[in-house]
């Protein structure tokens, strides 16, 4: 063999040694990096590379600005004499069906006199996206009146547990929090926001072990806590109101282990319920107000056959 041809045989060797040693160096990491993603960022990932926080900015997708203002517009017909010192307000429920925009504008008006620093908000995770049963998201999102900014204090704290993951879509694409977001910004500029989002579950334990979190993560800070929750579903309204006086009295009796037996036709996220309810027992908020109660075929003055109720409730 000629020295050039020996020459040519040597380099096609080297290359093909440094080919394999490349393959095996980058398969492994390129199939974790796979399996840390599946289903949306990974929750690796997201410890590991905090500027997935600061480059991405959650947007509020179902604004509508012309309803926005005309639920502001409206006068508030709610009573909040039996409240007293507002300021101490910890808690509430309020829809996310945007049907019901004044009962949401109303709600953030006489909740934002409490002043939190950070809010918490419960909501559906409607199509039970994902492989977790919550979900939070240490974004800010971009609004209508600026930054609402993420506590990633606690939404770190809350994804180091195995049942809580973070997801930028899902937290964008799901209307039972991002719908209420301009609400927060425009009424209580200054706070913080925790979003959470949980599946229907029926396991006794999980909504407890949330709320006991719950108080352990917000210790030092002034909080309040708020349940996105529609109501009665796919009912006429005669049966819907007859659902709705059901549902009535076991929030005000704090009865869990009777919302724990509900369904969809009383209310969308009976978990979300329970987490608040169980939360405002730990913190002594053992007094509350029904704000509002009403059905989309009142609101919307047309005879339907499938409707859906709200309620607006605050707790101090």
């Amino acid at each position: 063999m000629s020295t050039g041809k020996a020459f040519k045989y040597k380099l096609v060797i080297i290359t093909i040694f440094v080919l394999i040693a490349l393959l095996v160096f980058f398969l492994p990491t390129s199939a974790k990096r796979q399996k840390d993603t599946k289903g949306g960022i990974g929750e690796k990932q997201i410890r590991r590379r905090g500027e997935n926080f600061s480059q991405k900015r959650l947007t509020c997708r179902y604004f509508d600005e012309a309803r926005f203002k005309r639920s502001l517009q409206s006068g508030s017909d709610v009573d909040t004499s039996k409240i007293g010192h507002k300021e101490r307000i910890k808690g509430g429920i309020v829809p996310h069906h945007l049907l019901a925009d004044k009962m949401i504008a109303d709600f953030f008006k006489v909740a934002s006199e409490s002043n939190p620093e950070v809010i918490i908000v419960i909501g559906p995770n409607h199509k039970s996206e994902g492989t977790k049963m919550i979900y939070t998201a240490g974004w800010d999102w971009n609004t209508p009146f600026g930054v609402l900014e993420a506590d990633r204090e606690i939404t770190t704290r809350l994804a180091q547990t195995k049942t809580i993951g973070q997801d930028f879509g899902l937290m964008e694409r799901e209307h039972s929090i991002s719908c209420l977001v301009p609400y927060i910004k425009y009424f209580m500029p200054d706070a913080k926001i925790v979003p959470i989002l949980m599946t229907a579950t029926d396991k006794k334990d999980s909504a407890v072990e949330l709320a006991k979190l719950f108080c352990e993560v917000i210790r030092g800070k002034k909080c309040l806590f708020i349940a996105s929750v529609d109501f009665s579903h796919y009912l006429s309204l005669e049966k819907a109101d007859e659902k709705d006086e059901i549902s009535k009295q076991a929030l005000l009796k704090r009865d869990i282990n009777q919302i724990r037996g509900m369904g969809n036709d009383y209310m969308d996220s009976k978990i979300s319920i329970i987490a608040l309810l169980l939360a405002m027992n730990e913190l002594g908020a053992d007094e509350q107000l029904i704000l509002e109660h009403n059905n989309s075929a009142r609101i919307s003055g047309e005879a339907l056959h499938s409707t859906t109720s709200y309620f607006t409730v605050v707790y101090w």
